[in-house]
């Protein structure tokens, strides 16, 4: 385990096999699928600066938060992808149905999973992402944001989309959108 005291020797890299079996466990326990967005969040924050140290190696920007839009979205695309996340893509806030914010589309995302019978998730679940960006652009915006999974593989749609804002402004996207 990393944090405060801890070290690990670099990046390690797990099969979406074991990502989906520390999900089932978690999502097993009271109050799971907050516990997993929690460690997400958490996860995120960490993992600004090993993307940050990334991001000045390969793009020559010390620091993400100072790079254009476009700069940083290319940037969080290919880290993904090279960490084997899946492709991920920072879209502009134009669609009617995000209220004009920012939104990450995932397309072979690491979190997606179906049932063993092929079976769909009843509603968007890449719980621990939506967590892990909410902790990560935090991170990057100095301030607290929020992120709602408005589309997911998991359920049949084509990718996973998730957008990003403020708190009160995701709460009524949530509420429009799924009705409560």
């Amino acid at each position: 385990m990393t944090g405060p005291g801890r070290t690990a020797p670099g990046p390690v890299s797990l099969p979406p096999s074991i990502v989906h079996a520390l999900r089932a466990a978690v999502l097993a326990t009271d109050d799971g699928e907050t516990r997993l967005r929690d460690a997400g969040f958490d996860a995120g924050r960490a993992l600004y600066d090993d993307f940050a140290a990334w991001m000045a190696a390969r793009a020559g920007v010390a620091d993400p938060a100072i790079a254009s839009l476009g700069a940083f979205g290319e940037a969080l695309g290919a880290y993904a992808a090279a960490h084997g996340w899946g492709t991920l893509a920072l879209e502009a806030g134009d669609g009617a149905d995000t209220d004009g914010l920012p939104t990450l589309r995932a397309i072979g995302w690491f979190e997606v999973e179906r049932g063993a019978d092929g079976a769909r998730a009843p509603y968007p679940s890449c719980l621990f992402t939506t967590g892990l960006l909410a902790g990560f652009l935090s991170r990057l915006a100095g301030q607290p944001l929020a992120v709602l999974e408005l589309e997911c593989a998991s359920t049949g749609d084509a990718a996973c989309r998730f957008v990003v804002g403020g708190e009160a402004a995701l709460t009524r996207l949530f509420a429009e959108r799924f009705g409560r």
